[in-house]
């Protein structure tokens, strides 16, 4: 199921948990999208690899303190090396920050070169921000789909597909758009984007409170 039903929405997952999510087909103007996306076309971004050494996407973590990704992690990869807030990153985030009444200090960009790239279902790491993060993501260029599937099936109500694993559904991210997680979002579901058919490019940047 495709959960995008306007330009602008949000909805409550699940009232016992409270997971919510929210959708701003257009927050970002044209003017912003171009700027932005000639600034992020400027960066050197690092290679994320599969198990066999094959480039799924690229990705440079943002963040003005030096600290690791995940202190329980054995192995601190170069890829999450963090760097600091450029001024239109700052400035995008304090944005984000005003509209989502959330604060925010670290931002990751992922770089989907086609729709071969990809980011396999994963919860992100409660050892980095906390149990229920904030999530807000702003997309730009190839409109792809983040699939969100429940880990705890017994204990919620389908919006679509069951499934061994639990409730499943997707959500269109365009370009320009903002999408946001909140509450019990990431505590009940994985989410992730699949491989796709389209031959252009996507940026992603997720902002979060890094622990």
């Amino acid at each position: 199921m495709e959960c995008s039903r306007s330009d602008k929405y949000s909805f409550q997952y699940n009232s016992e948990l409270n997971a919510k999510f929210e959708y701003n087909k257009n927050f970002l103007s044209k003017n912003e999208i171009d700027k932005l996306t000639c600034y992020l076309d400027s960066l050197t971004l690092f290679n994320v690899y599969d198990s066999t050494q094959n480039i799924v996407r690229k990705q440079l973590w943002i963040k003005n303190e030096n600290d690791v990704f995940c202190k329980e992690w054995k192995k601190q990869y170069e890829r999450w090396t963090p760097h600091k807030f450029s001024p239109i990153l700052f400035e995008l985030m304090t944005r984000i920050e005003s509209y989502t009444n959330s604060k925010f200090n670290s931002c990751l960009i992922n770089y989907y070169r086609d729709g071969n790239d990809f980011v396999r279902m994963h919860q992100d790491t409660s050892a980095s921000f906390g149990l229920f993060p904030t999530i807000a993501n702003i997309s730009l260029g190839s409109t792809r789909d983040i699939i969100f599937e429940s880990i705890i099936p017994n204990k919620t109500k389908s919006l679509g597909k069951e499934n061994k694993n639990g409730p499943r559904f997707s959500q269109n991210l365009g370009n320009g758009s903002l999408f946001i997680m909140r509450d019990a979002a990431n505590h009940i579901f994985k989410h992730g984007i699949n491989k796709c058919a389209s031959s252009k490019s996507r940026y992603s940047l997720t902002f979060r409170n890094h622990n």
